[in-house]
């Protein structure tokens, strides 16, 4: 029988997370059920450890909770080490609960907490709701029974609500009255973003960095651009909740854990169910901090001081090198490079992007930084060099794209006519994929050009451009259709806009091909 099989569970079993192996996980030995604090245990010792049930967009978030707990643990002991045993790891976290219900899912005194469910000041849920699925629970908005499907488990585990659970209390946005945002994102609809270095994929070695990360930036967090207090609320679900009143930032510990719905687990037969209920104010009174909280993943607006927001066009190659590399960004600590990142590390950005009324996809992209631009990374000069040679490409891409590329296919799907109309959308998609051929190679190229002379860096991408278009504009004039009798004119007219578009907005192609003898550009 598993551990996490709810219809074996006896009646009274509060499910302790603390104790109580739920979260399957895979390692060097095989796969095996763990408890939180065996988890910790793991992670703290460094040994490889995947949890096997943990969705895409629940990723980040997973990640983040754990290096918070084990942050605030640091943070608040003696001896600030993170390699305990589960039995030790139980007591620290105890102890920073002030009692064992704050860890088990299923607490029937309702002035109580459980995990990640406030007290109920009434004593009573009869005015409470019910969701009887993980899928219900979790934050997703799902127009369509798609991608993942409605009640596709069909005997939910323990982790499946756990997982659920922390998605909902601590990424989910505002979905209409009563059901208020975290306060990690900028607004009700925003997303809570995370981006960080980490030296490989694995789920463990990440965990790790980013704790002592967390644990060099706790200072600058209690602190005048923050009103945290070291001695503040840490676990915000640990406070009755009434549903009306907010609390206030300067209540807090800098690592708070927050909880944004009013939720509390019952048992039922053959499984759990969850009770809910909409409240009148936000958990957290933060809505003027815009999501800027000193949350350790996510980056700020320099000028407006608002927190990321990402579009439904997740992390394209434009919007990722400006906040990476760009000064418009201030990057959050886990993106800075530590020396335990090894040589060759890895950029990971992760967001679920809302809409309203809908979820507009998870997007999550990964670049893996050479040894010459790791350096330049790690430091403002570095990134802003970097940022120089990703700026001038990304408008270079663009010029290709809407000044070179779709003026030759509207010439073509039009006839070569004289009178050029621009907004005709027929040769989008050929538009979409030159620019996904342009984001798979962008930061390759851009990292292998960074000792390369920026004329000749710059010249050599462009003619990769050129390259890039002369293939789209042969796709769209083989698949695309023009009126027969003037094929040969649309054509000629197509070929004769491409090529002198591209002289004109990408000259560097053309220039070090015409004069291979010129000088080159000093490498600074």
């Amino acid at each position: 029988m598993s551990e996490t099989d709810l219809r074996q569970l006896p009646d009274d079993d509060p499910i302790d997370l603390l104790e109580r192996p739920w979260m399957t996980i895979e390692g060097p030995e095989g796969r095996s059920e763990v408890s939180l604090s065996q988890l910790f245990e793991r992670v703290g010792a460094g040994r490889p450890t995947e949890p096997v049930y943990v969705m895409p967009h629940q990723q980040h978030v997973l990640h983040a909770l754990v290096v918070q707990l084990m942050a605030l643990v640091c943070a608040r002991s003696d001896t600030p080490r993170l390699e305990r045993t589960a039995a030790e790891w139980t007591v620290a976290l105890r102890a920073l609960a002030g009692g064992p219900e704050a860890f088990q899912l299923i607490v029937d005194d309702l002035s109580k907490p459980a995990f990640l469910q406030p007290p109920v000041p009434e004593g009573s849920l009869e005015r409470f709701g019910q969701v009887r699925s993980p899928h219900e629970l979790d934050m997703l908005v799902l127009a369509k029974n798609h991608d993942v499907k409605f009640g596709r488990i069909a005997h939910a585990r323990i982790e499946h609500w756990v997982f659920a659970l922390i998605s909902l209390q601590t990424q989910a946005g505002y979905v209409g009255a009563g059901n208020y945002g975290v306060a990690r994102m900028n607004g009700g609809f925003g997303n809570r973003a995370g981006l960080g270095v980490a030296s490989s994929y694995d789920w463990a070695s990440p965990v790790l960095r980013d704790v002592a990360a967390a644990l060099e930036a706790r200072a600058k967090l209690v602190s005048e651009s923050f009103p945290y207090r070291e001695d503040g609320l840490a676990l915000v679900w640990l406070s009755p909740w009434d549903g009306t009143s907010s609390l206030g930032l300067e209540k807090l510990d800098p690592f708070f854990i927050e909880v944004c719905r009013r939720i509390r687990f019952e048992r039922e037969a053959g499984g759990l169910v969850v009770r809910s209920l909409a409240s009148k104010a936000a958990r957290l009174d933060a809505k003027d901090r815009k999501g800027n909280v000193g949350d350790l993943w996510m980056p700020v607006n320099r000028e407006t001081g608002d927190a990321l927001t990402l579009s439904g066009t997740g992390f394209n190659y434009d919007r990722l090198s400006r906040l990476l590399f760009e000064n418009e960004w201030i990057p959050p600590k886990a993106l800075e490079v530590r020396p335990t990142d090894g040589e060759t590390p890895m950029v990971i950005a992760r967001a679920l992007v809302r809409g309203q009324g809908k979820t507009e996809g998870f997007h999550e992209r990964v670049v893996h930084l050479s040894p010459r631009s790791r350096s330049l990374f790690a430091s403002p000069e570095g990134r802003a060099r970097l940022g120089d040679l990703s700026k001038h490409r990304v408008e270079t891409a663009r010029a290709l794209r809407l000044k070179v590329l779709k003026p030759a296919i509207c010439a073509y799907l039009q006839g070569g006519g004289d009178d050029l109309r621009l907004d005709d959308k027929r040769g989008d998609p050929v538009l979409a994929t030159l620019d996904a051929r342009i984001d798979a190679e962008f930061f390759a190229r851009l990292f292998d050009d960074v000792d390369t002379a920026p004329s000749e860096a710059n010249a050599g991408f462009e003619r990769w451009l050129v390259g890039l278009g002369e293939g789209a504009l042969e796709t769209a004039m083989s698949s695309l259709p023009t009126a027969t009798a003037r094929r040969e004119r649309a054509v000629s007219a197509a070929l004769g806009r491409f090529h002198g578009g591209a002289r004109k907005h990408l000259p560097l192609a053309f220039t070090h091909q015409d004069n291979p003898s010129e000088t080159q550009e000093p490498t600074s």
